[in-house]
């Protein structure tokens, strides 16, 4: 891990705990060279925006439990695998514009999305 990504990791970490500290609803972790989500983000109930546009980001697996989220930005990232939101029924908006995401069959069950 360079030190940029290392240091954007740190900060992420530092973030997470902040969120779930004040009881924030929101969640913005973009413009950075994190590379890894780190999994405390798991821990944080009632999160309904999660923002990790032009992130390093492309394992978003650890965001599959959370099924609050209405705003999902994986924006001008290296995602390529969606399957882990499939179960975020929440979903209200998902950014997925300058991904690697050719498959959008996860989205199938995502009733209430309104706009990719």
């Amino acid at each position: 891990m360079s030190t940029e990504a290392a240091e954007a990791y740190n900060q992420a970490q530092y973030t997470i705990k902040q969120v779930i500290a004040n009881g924030s609803d929101s969640l913005t972790l973009s413009d950075s060279f994190l590379s890894n989500l780190p999994p405390e983000v798991a821990d944080i109930r009632g999160i309904k925006s999660l923002d990790l546009t032009a992130t390093n980001i492309s394992d978003v697996s650890s965001i599959s439990t959370l099924t609050s989220l209405e705003h999902l930005s994986l924006a001008i990232t290296p995602v390529s695998d969606i399957k882990a939101i499939e179960n975020l029924t929440n979903l209200k908006r998902l950014d997925l514009h300058l991904t690697q995401v050719n498959d959008l069959t996860p989205l199938s069950r995502l009733v209430n999305l309104a706009g990719c």
